[in-house]
């Protein structure tokens, strides 16, 4: 039987693996468990764009990099080539189980006994157990071999090392629980969520929004916000006519005989591009020049005659 939860955790990262930091993890984890509240809401045949962000997100994660430099290896398969159109439901409960136990407090007592007692309620639970597979034809009982000790040339009787290394792989995995209970420690906050069930149906509600993920460093969703206030402020200004079925460059192409409108649009499409579908880094700082992309486009002479 695998558990989810160990095999999220899976040791020391490797060299070379694309680490995220602990909070852009979490970040990504929150921002997947909005994703998915999104993708249930669909039919089965309308998830499918939904469900390649999320993988995006976590096709090249292996890794999580602690404060103190430290790499801890993550396996997000499952919401990678594990998810469907038709598990959407089940992958949710186990993100927001995950980030119930993030959000737990004592996780990190001095002797560790507070972290394995949550953790052992949470790989106790049924939601983090995959089914196990019962062949329908048992395969035949393998004659036990002896083995034999180099050292001494002495045979060691096959059970006895298998408990052996049964032994070993048990001890491994609660210094592992031990370790992740003890180190991974992300800030956490007290905020207001921020609306993702749907797209804002005004530029003033799309600005609020993009306000309210600023203020939770979310600056990934805070971008998105502030792109669609500028495609929707566009459309009420009848400069464009906004329409979710149409691409990026596709609404650039809408205002190709209005060179000043496009030089200022032209920015803010390529910088979205590149954060959301690119999955470019994005900090305070380049949040910060998007937002001024963005007000130079506001103040334009054609936009503010309208």
């Amino acid at each position: 039987m695998i558990i989810a939860l160990a095999g999220l955790f899976s040791g020391r990262g490797r060299a070379g693996a694309m680490a995220l930091s602990e909070r852009d993890f979490w970040s990504r984890l929150q921002q997947t468990d909005g994703l998915l509240g999104q993708a249930a809401a669909q039919s089965l045949s309308q998830r499918g764009t939904i469900l390649d962000e999320i993988r995006g997100l976590w096709a090249s994660v292996d890794a999580v990099r602690l404060a103190d430099g430290r790499v801890v290896a993550v396996d997000m398969r499952w919401l990678g080539v594990g998810l469907t159109a038709t598990n959407i439901e089940e992958r949710q409960r186990w993100v927001k189980a995950l980030l119930a136990y993030h959000a737990q407090p004592g996780q990190a007592a001095s002797d560790g006994s507070g972290s394995l007692a949550v953790l052992d309620r949470i790989l106790k639970d049924p939601r983090f157990r995959y089914p196990d597979i019962t062949p329908t034809t048992p395969p035949p009982e393998p004659t036990p071999q002896p083995q034999r000790n180099t050292r001494s040339g002495d045979l060691i009787p096959a059970g006895l090392a298998q408990a052996v290394l049964v032994v070993i792989g048990i001890i491994a995995v609660i210094a592992v629980l031990l370790y992740i209970g003890r180190t991974l420690q992300v800030q956490r906050a007290a905020i207001a969520p921020v609306e993702t069930d749907s797209d804002p149906a005004t530029s003033e509600a799309a600005d609020t929004l993009a306000a309210q993920s600023e203020a939770t460093l979310d600056y990934r969703q805070a971008v998105r916000y502030l792109y669609l206030s500028s495609l929707l402020m566009l459309d009420e200004r009848g400069l464009i006519h906004y329409d979710r079925a149409l691409t990026n460059r596709e609404h650039l192409r809408l205002i190709v005989d209005n060179p000043a409108l496009l030089e200022a649009l032209g920015p803010v499409v390529d910088t979205f591009d590149r954060v959301w579908y690119g999955f470019a880094p994005v900090d305070a700082q380049l949040y910060q020049d998007y937002r001024q992309a963005v007000e130079r486009l506001r103040q334009l002479e054609a936009v503010r005659e309208r």
